[in-house]
């Protein structure tokens, strides 16, 4: 994928063939929302107090943001980058109703958690490639359903903030990160980047669901040295801590003009399923062994249980 920023000189304006995003304060106040209030519920007094703190859950994932804050001033102090002037209008949030949390034996989920080329910025929503993976599944005869909480110009702190919260509610097989790309166009340094991406694998292995890194390009205006930084983000976290990597997003798609939308950023709805295509390789495997270890654990569930009160 490649995502195009504006340089000096060029305020407002985007380099054809290529996409971008930027990210609002208003975006970041709303993934700052407290978890229980985005799961439906809302706690106050010594019951919020008594979950918050003594969740061992809560309590890594505190530590590790504080560390990857202090990573990130540290990192950002010494990068002398500085993002070119690009912004784009942000598409509403477009999230999925909570669902009653998955257990085994029941129907695995794919959480995806993105920014707005997974939120269908610009297209109707059933068009977008998150839409179609959901058909894609069922056509390949898997059981998984889709929860789609991406918005459009969130960042990888903001997913940091969204993704402990979702986790609890979905309980995934399966968390896509599609995360980044705001990142690299806002000139954040790759060292501060690549924290959060390492940050949000490990909340979702935590929680014991399996994760998918989706990786984007900068255009060639952020300089070389940090184009090439940024972009070996992606495959050194995939590296470093093991995890499945579909690296260009928009491959096949960001280079031509007629599959993207007037604004030159985002891709039009006859692109989506090459946005699919280019996912689904990585993601699929990810999704069978889910399905094998589901089944394993049932068959042993039903061995252990006595006959008497087998169903």
């Amino acid at each position: 994928m490649v995502l195009a920023g504006c340089g000096r000189g060029c305020p407002g304006k985007a380099f054809p063939g290529m996409t971008g995003f930027d990210v609002r304060s208003s975006d970041m106040r709303r993934s700052g929302l407290s978890d229980s209030r985005k799961n439906g519920t809302i706690l106050t007094g010594s019951a919020a107090m008594n979950r918050f703190v003594t969740s061992p859950a809560r309590i890594r994932s505190i530590f590790r943001r504080i560390l990857f804050c202090v990573m990130a001033l540290v990192a950002g102090s010494a990068s002398a980058v500085s993002a070119p002037n690009a912004e784009v209008p942000l598409a509403m949030a477009r999230m999925s109703t909570p669902a009653p949390v998955s257990t085994p034996g029941s129907t695995p989920v794919v959480l995806v958690l993105g920014d707005s080329l997974s939120a269908g910025y610009g297209i109707p929503l059933q068009q977008g490639w998150v839409s179609l993976l959901q058909q894609r599944i069922r056509d390949s005869g898997l059981p998984h359903r889709v929860v789609n909480a991406s918005i459009s110009g969130d960042t990888t702190a903001g997913g940091l903030s969204r993704l402990p919260g979702l986790l609890e509610s979905h309980r995934p097989a399966v968390v896509v990160i599609e995360l980044g790309a705001n990142d690299g166009l806002r000139g954040f340094a790759p060292q501060a980047i690549t924290a959060a991406l390492t940050e949000l694998v490990a909340l979702a292995r935590d929680a014991g669901s399996r994760a998918l890194l989706v990786g984007v390009r900068l255009p060639p205006n952020y300089g070389a040295a940090y184009s090439e930084a940024f972009q070996r983000v992606y495959a050194e976290v995939a590296a470093r801590q093991d995890v499945a990597l579909a690296p260009r997003l928009l491959d096949g798609v960001a280079e031509d003009l007629g599959q993207m939308q007037p604004d030159g950023l985002h891709p039009v709805a006859a692109a989506q399923p090459q946005l699919l295509d280019n996912v689904w390789p990585a993601l699929r495997p990810l999704l069978e062994e889910t399905v094998a270890i589901d089944g394993m654990a049932d068959r042993e569930a039903l061995i252990t249980t006595p006959a008497d009160q087998t169903p």
